[in-house]
């Protein structure tokens, strides 16, 4: 699923709704559901924009070691029936 907002605009979405002491304005401005908002609310409470940025690279990074990891499973699975066909 594709993210439709970034985690920076999020965090802009929930700031107004706080300093405006509204939900409403930003769900309908937006066009969030007010359930999305709620989740918004819970995960970046409290969470500045330089950790958000670190988070981001971190998650990045994490998709990447994720994908090598993968890429060696298969490869080791590939080695593997490759010496077992070769030495029966």
């Amino acid at each position: 699923m594709e993210k439709k907002y970034t985690e920076s605009q999020i965090q802009s979405v929930h700031k107004k709704s706080k300093r405006e002491n509204m939900t409403k304005t930003p769900i309908r401005q937006y066009g969030v559901s007010e359930k999305t908002f709620y989740e918004w609310v819970a995960n970046y409470e409290g969470i500045e924009f330089n950790d958000m940025k670190k988070r981001e690279v971190l998650q990045d990074e994490n998709i990447k070691l994720k994908k090598m990891v993968a890429e060696f499973a298969l490869e080791n699975m590939a080695m593997k029936e490759y010496i077992e066909k070769k030495y029966k």
